[in-house]
């Protein structure tokens, strides 16, 4: 059976999440046709995320007005609400080592995986 393909409206790099994770996910019966809409949300913030962040990376994170003013970059801000979305859609999503372990009680998860989904998520 073919593989979801990411819905058209999620930003570029949450359709590389997205190309990254739904293979696994779906091997692993962590994802149903029920959550697709969650995990595109999901895909999405982390997606807008990377995106502030490598703005604040490029820019910094105080930028100028047009009158030349030093201002908080809006990235900043974006970046925080990405952040609490994506990791608030992957506890619905079953996606922090933790809530794996919490999903069924059985679930077992290697330290290597546990480490590699918290270093890639914060």
């Amino acid at each position: 059976m073919a593989l979801p393909k990411p819905p058209d409206w999620i930003c570029e790099y949450g359709k590389l999440e997205w190309k990254t994770l739904i293979k696994d996910l779906e091997d692993k019966n962590l994802l149903s046709s029920f959550d697709l809409n969650l995990f595109a949300m999901y895909c999405d913030a982390l997606g807008n995320y990377r995106f502030s962040s490598e703005d604040i990376k490029k820019r910094g994170a105080v930028v100028k007005t047009k009158n030349g003013m030093p201002m908080e970059n809006p990235h900043c801000y974006l970046m925080e609400r990405y952040r609490k979305a994506f990791l608030s859609l992957a506890v619905q999503l079953g996606l922090t080592p933790k809530s794996k372990l919490k999903s069924n009680g059985k679930a077992k998860m290697s330290k290597l995986e546990s480490l590699r989904i918290a270093a890639k998520h914060g």
